[in-house]
């Protein structure tokens, strides 16, 4: 159900029957951020935690004949000419938007940011010079990396992605900006105890089964998995942290632009 940067499908999901066979599996931006950002039918404790499935570092990406080929170049481009790097997002609230917000407070640079409505157009935005960079996962990217069309200068990790082992994190290069975006299941708040036991169970068997992970590795996604303790656990960090960041007045004012 898409629409909203996910927030349209997590309202569908909330407002279905709990019996468990309406769930959620989405990134945990939906719920740690985009309440922050505005008024939604739902909040983080109207679902149940399943587990988590994949935790991926994203990669900031340059089209390749943008003027800077590094991360660096990049930092001293936007410091000189502030306002002309134009920073294509999936949408307002989503992950490939904040993660650029918070990368530009750390970098001390401003970006002009321009929200697309899906990956398609942001692509195509990307190939076509109307945008010069991206923040989003490997998967959508690599094709593009691979062929020489588009150039990654960076990864969110706290590692180094196993995708592009050669890539500088923001971390390593004194930038406190770290996401590696989680997806996980979540069922709406009702759902009965066996229900859920029974589910949890069978995603833990399908997360850690070889099929599963190879057919992730071959998608360019790390694997990654939580019990529901772990998934809310990170759920909760995730926006304690989300919370603080958007509550920053230079934060708030960058997202309000």
């Amino acid at each position: 159900r898409p629409g909203g940067g996910a927030t349209t499908g997590t309202a569908a999901v909330h407002n279905a029957n709990p019996d468990g066979y309406t769930l959620l599996i989405n990134g945990t931006a939906t719920l740690k951020v985009s309440p922050h950002m505005r008024k939604l039918p739902y909040k983080m404790d109207d679902f149940i935690p399943i587990g988590n499935v994949t935790g991926t570092a994203l990669v900031v990406v340059a089209r390749a004949d943008a003027p800077f080929r590094s991360l660096a170049e990049l930092i001293a481009y936007a410091k000189q000419n502030p306002g002309k790097v134009n920073m294509a997002s999936n949408g307002i609230g989503t992950t490939t938007h904040i993660v650029g917000e918070a990368l530009q407070l750390a970098a001390g640079v401003k970006f002009t940011h321009i929200p697309y409505t899906g990956l398609a157009q942001v692509v195509a935005a990307m190939l076509n010079g109307s945008a010069d960079i991206i923040i989003g996962i490997p998967g959508s990217f690599m094709t593009q990396i691979k062929a020489g069309a588009l150039r990654a200068l960076a990864t969110t990790g706290n590692r180094r992605s196993e995708f592009l082992p050669d890539v500088t994190t923001l971390k390593e290069a004194g930038l406190n900006v770290v996401e590696e975006t989680k997806f996980g299941l979540l069922a709406p708040k009702g759902v009965p105890p066996e229900v859920v036991n029974k589910l949890t169970n069978a995603l833990k068997a399908a997360v850690q089964s070889k099929e599963f992970v190879d057919r992730m590795r071959n998608s360019f996604v790390t694997t990654l998995y939580l019990d529901p303790a772990g998934f809310a656990d990170a759920l909760r960090q995730e926006d304690e942290y989300w919370s603080a960041m958007l509550k920053r007045p230079e934060f708030r004012a960058l997202v309000d632009n």
